[in-house]
């Protein structure tokens, strides 16, 4: 049996690992990192662009909590929790050959002529036409289903808006530079260098020209720096720690269960 106790909050990553160093004992412990509160102020972003690093993060966006927990090798069992029990609680227990037990009898079965569609077909019929819609395209094409119009237009639009409300009223976004932007984003999960901005270096080992002929990096850096998913005014009225990226995780939910036939007979 696992009892957890209370939980210490820490400030930084590098002060909760030296506590549970700290701590003799045979112990387990749990770290979760808990996401900092909505704020105008999460949108800064903070210290150097490295991808790759083997030192320990000094600091994180929010609080780590560490939850000790201790194991018992061997639980109580009912018999040695009823000991403790008053007697007059056992005399208040209902006895078992009060019970009435149901009666069955037997009934003839009715039928009918039309036949209900069931639960397993229907799906499985949804499963069909999802493939026979999405067999002969290609994964850009998969991809656009998904992406599709409806989160283009989330994104433009809170883009748009957060850059007027920092005064930034030269900065434009059209569908065709954000398309580019997510697809350096998408490259760099697979293409790792240990800076961001090496993508566009002229050094041979590092420069990426796919991504330098698509946007130059004072593009990229202008709109990462006003992306934006939401009405960032809005932050100091929710207690939501998901408010930044609520309306997109909710769209992207509904579009992939809707490709779960798909993902599970091409994965």
């Amino acid at each position: 049996m696992t009892r957890f106790y209370a939980a210490n909050q820490y400030r930084g990553l590098e002060e909760a690992v030296n506590a549970i160093a700290g701590d003799e004992s045979d112990n387990e412990y749990d770290l979760i990192i808990l996401p900092p509160e909505p704020d105008v102020l999460t949108d800064v972003e903070e210290g150097e662009d490295d991808l790759q690093t083997s030192e320990l993060p000094r600091d994180i966006p929010g609080t780590i909590e560490v939850i000790r927990q201790r194991r018992h090798s061997s639980e109580m069992s009912e018999w040695e929790d009823s000991d403790d029990e008053p007697l007059s609680n056992k005399r208040m227990r209902p006895n078992q050959g009060d019970i009435i037990p149901p009666t069955w009898r037997k009934c003839s079965p009715s039928y009918s002529s039309s036949s209900q569609p069931t639960e397993s077909n229907t799906r499985s019929s949804q499963k069909t036409q999802l493939i026979e819609h999405l067999k002969n395209l290609s994964p850009v094409e998969v991809f656009d289903k998904i992406f599709d119009t409806e989160i283009y237009d989330l994104i433009l639009s809170n883009t748009l808006l957060y850059a007027g409300q920092n005064n930034r009223h030269g900065f434009m976004l059209d569908r065709d530079d954000l398309c580019r932007f997510l697809g350096i984003l998408i490259l760099s999960g697979y293409h790792r260098l240990p800076r961001e901005r090496q993508y566009w270096s002229y050094d041979e080992d590092l420069g990426v020209p796919l991504v330098a002929r698509s946007m130059s990096r004072n593009r990229f850096l202008d709109i990462k720096r006003n992306l934006h998913l939401v009405d960032n005014s809005l932050a100091s009225t929710s207690n939501d720690k998901m408010f930044k990226i609520r309306p997109l995780v909710e769209s992207l939910n509904q579009k992939i269960i809707k490709m779960e036939f798909f993902m599970k007979t091409y994965r």
